[in-house]
């Protein structure tokens, strides 16, 4: 398909509809970005599509974040597990973000893995800090769906990502992010496991 100029506009539309409705951050519009992205790749124009696969990946990490840290602040965890990744906290768990529906967890799944895909497949030609953003956020959701020990190997694999390169500063920042991280879920992992040892009979 060649991108003409009208058909150029039209294929934007939805992310100027989506953006007006939803705002430019919401996992709804994220969906458009999704979309132009793929149109790009069909295109062999791999600047655009990196461009808009960053973005959804922004987008989609910006909310399993604070999706994780309100998971933590639920008041069935114990104080330490409270204290929410990034140092975020969530005092009233019923003012953070609605969860995610189960179509939406599909959703998540399906496009943070495909893009995974097509950045591993560029082999040494895809940035560091972008495969490991993107395993940041496969992390967060499979937390998100109770699944620690996967999202304690996606860490160690961002991790190794970005261990494999010299490091800029926004990787090294990068990198901070994911050591506090992994060390909020082994927590979480430690404490789970001191729970249910101490509920076997003796």
């Amino acid at each position: 398909m060649h991108i003409t100029t009208n058909t150029f506009t039209d294929l934007f539309e939805p992310i100027y509809y989506a953006s007006e409705e939803y705002g430019t951050d919401d996992i709804r519009t994220s969906s458009a970005y999704f979309y132009m992205a793929n149109v790009f790749f069909k295109q062999n124009r791999p600047e655009v599509t990196g461009s808009m696969y960053k973005q959804v990946i922004d987008i989609w990490q910006q909310k399993l974040e604070t999706l994780c840290a309100a998971k933590l602040s639920r008041p069935s965890t114990t104080a330490e597990q409270r204290r929410s990744i990034l140092g975020k906290t969530s005092s009233d768990p019923s003012q953070a973000d609605s969860d995610l529906d189960i179509a939406q967890q599909a959703e998540a799944k399906q496009v943070l893995s495909s893009i995974w895909e097509y950045w591993r497949s560029l082999g040494s030609a895809a940035e560091s800090a972008t495969l490991a953003n993107v395993l940041l956020a496969l992390a967060y959701l499979e937390f998100y769906l109770d699944n620690a020990p996967r999202s304690m190997e996606l860490l160690a694999n961002a991790k190794s990502a970005l261990t494999s390169q010299k490091l800029g500063f926004e990787s090294e920042q990068l990198l901070e992010t994911i050591e506090a991280v992994s060390a909020q879920i082994g927590n979480t992992l430690s404490s789970q496991h001191r729970s249910n040892a101490s509920q076997k009979p003796n």
